[in-house]
C-alpha cells in the first residue's frame, strides 16, 4: 500500500476537504460543482503530463485514476474557496445551467484550441498549459475586469493550503517527492519541491476560480448608497 503514495495522500486530504466544505455554507454548492467540473477535465489533462511532468503510481495503474479525481476534486473546490472567501458578501451567484455550460463549452474549446497550437509550436507540455492558462484568464478578465480581486486572495491562501498539507504529505511519506519525475521538468527545486510545481500551482490556483466565476456569470453587488439607505429606512 505504501506504494501508493498519491492515493493515501488524498485520502487524507479529505480531512480538511470536508472540514472547508461544512464551513463554507454559502459556497459549499459552487464549489462542489468546481470541484465535479475539474474531475470532468482531468482525463485528458492527465494523459498529457503522464511522464513528461510527473509519473505517480496508481492503483489501477494507466495515466488517470481515481487518485486524480479525488485530487483534482480536492483542487477545484478548495481554490474556489480560497479564491471567494475574502470576497464572499461582495459577490452574487446566478448559476445558471444552460449559461454555465455554454460558457465552459466555449471557454474550453478555445483554451483547446489554443493548446493544440502551442503543442505543435514546440513548447513543453507545461509551458503550453501555462500558455493557455494565461490567455484564458486575460481574456476573462478583459471581459469582467471584476474579477480582479480575486487574483490575491486566491494565490496566497491556495498557496499555503497547497504547499502545508503537501508538507504533511512528505513528512509522513517519504520520498513522496519522488513520484515529480518528469522528462520535461526545469531541474530546479526550491525546499526541496520542483520549481515547475510553484509555477503550476499560481498559474492554476488564480485561472481556475476565474474561469468558473466567469461560467457562474458571478457579479459583484452593487453597494447601497447613503440616499438608498434613508429611502428604504423611511419605507
Amino acid at each position: 500500500m505504501v506504494e501508493y503514495k498519491y492515493l493515501i495522500a488524498n485520502i487524507l486530504g479529505l480531512v480538511p476537504l470536508m472540514a472547508a466544505l461544512s464551513l463554507a455554507w454559502r459556497l459549499r454548492r459552487t464549489a462542489i460543482i468546481c470541484g465535479i467540473t475539474l474531475v470532468l477535465y482531468s482525463p485528458p489533462v492527465s494523459a498529457l503530463y503522464e511522464g513528461v511532468y510527473w509519473a505517480p503510481s496508481r492503483v489501477f495503474g494507466g495515466s488517470w485514476g481515481v487518485e486524480d479525481a479525488m485530487f483534482c476534486f480536492h483542487a477545484g473546490a478548495i481554490s474556489w474557496l480560497c479564491a471567494f472567501a475574502p470576497w464572499e458578501s461582495r459577490f452574487r451567484f446566478s448559476p445558471r445551467v444552460g449559461v454555465t455550460v455554454r460558457r465552459l463549452a466555449v471557454v474550453s474549446v478555445l483554451a483547446a484550441m489554443a493548446l493544440l497550437g502551442f503543442l505543435v509550436s514546440g513548447f513543453t507540455v507545461l509551458a503550453a498549459f501555462l500558455a493557455t492558462q494565461t490567455l484564458s484568464t486575460a481574456a476573462i478578465l478583459i471581459v469582467t475586469p471584476a474579477y480582479g480581486r480575486l487574483l490575491m486572495p486566491g494565490a496566497i491562501l491556495f498557496l499555503a493550503y497547497y504547499f502545508l498539507l503537501l508538507g504533511v504529505w512528505r513528512l509522513m511519506m517519504p520520498g513522496f517527492m519522488d513520484m515529480w519525475s518528469g522528462t520535461e521538468l526545469l531541474g530546479g527545486k526550491f525546499l526541496g519541491i520542483p520549481v515547475d510545481e510553484y509555477i503550476w500551482v499560481v498559474s492554476f490556483c488564480t485561472g481556475f476560480p476565474i474561469t468558473m466565476a466567469f461560467a457562474f456569470d458571478a457579479r459583484i453587488r452593487e453597494r447601497s448608497s447613503p440616499k438608498q439607505l434613508n429611502a428604504s429606512a423611511k419605507r
